[in-house]
Parts: C-alpha cells; sequence; structure tokens
C-alpha cells in the first residue's frame, strides 16, 4: 500500500497480469466482470495511465464471451461492497483483502457471493451505456491530465 512502490518490481507485476490477461481471449471459456464506477474512477496511476486502463475495458467487452458490466453512481447500490470477490465455476470464491486472499469453499459463502454478483448485475450498465459511461469517465481523466503534468 502507498506509492514506495520499486519500479522493476511495479513494471514485473504489470507483465504479469497482462500474462495472466491472455486468457481473456480463450473463446472456449467465458467471464463474467462487474466494477462498480468508485472503482473504475480510483487512479492510483496518471491519467494517462487510467485513459489507458478504460481503453482495454471497452476493448475487454466487445468480446462475445466476456461479459462487463460498472454500476454507475447514478444508480442506487444493492448493498455496500465491503470488499472484492472472484467466483470461479461458482464454487470457489476469492476474497482480495489489504493483505493478501481468502480461499472460501462453503456453498453457503459462495451462495451469498453469488447473490450479491447477481444483485450488483442487475442495476449495472452494459454495451452501449458501458461504453459511454467509460467514455464520461476518460473525459474526465482527460481533463485531469495538465494538472497532473504541471
Amino acid at each position: 500500500m502507498g506509492r514506495d512502490v520499486d519500479e522493476a518490481d511495479a513494471a514485473k507485476a504489470a507483465a504479469v497480469r497482462l500474462e495472466a490477461q491472455a486468457v481473456l481471449f480463450d473463446s472456449g471459456r467465458e467471464f463474467s466482470f462487474l466494477l462498480t464506477e468508485g472503482a473504475v474512477r480510483t487512479w492510483p496511476g496518471s491519467p494517462a495511465l487510467m485513459m489507458a486502463q478504460l481503453d482495454r475495458l471497452a476493448q475487454v467487452a466487445t468480446l462475445a464471451h466476456v461479459g462487463l458490466g460498472v454500476v454507475p453512481w447514478a444508480v442506487e447500490a444493492p448493498c455496500f461492497p465491503l470488499h472484492g470477490f472472484t467466483i470461479f465455476d461458482g464454487s470457489t470464491s476469492i476474497v482480495d483483502t489489504l493483505t493478501g486472499d481468502l480461499t472460501l469453499t462453503d456453498p453457503e459463502e459462495i451462495g451469498t457471493h453469488m447473490e450479491t454478483f447477481v444483485a450488483f448485475g442487475s442495476v449495472a450498465v452494459y454495451g452501449e451505456a458501458l461504453r459511454g459511461l467509460l467514455a464520461d469517465i476518460a473525459g474526465d481523466y482527460r481533463s485531469l491530465e495538465p494538472r497532473y503534468t504541471s
């Protein structure tokens, strides 16, 4: 946490993430992603980096086997998102924490995560509305860029 990150380590971590993302282009798999607008607007890097991230999200959202939704600030969230999680094949959920990941396999816990995912998915935007939202956010980052480089 924080900004005291070794640049070589950060570059290595970015390369590993990009390599892991290659699986997104395997059309034999299906993926569903949900983000809150707050997550998309949280910028741990420069506005230029964030605009590239938004472009990547828009690109991934066009893949037929990938569902990507963003819950806009303009809608009431179905509950408070306490933490992120990733559900694998409906049988395992990995919960992201500041100090590591928790692996959950209890069917009741997985069920709660699935219900939460479905609830957030019901208020998310997809397709053209998603592209419009991402474009609006990119415009906000563009307006921040001059202040960031000054």
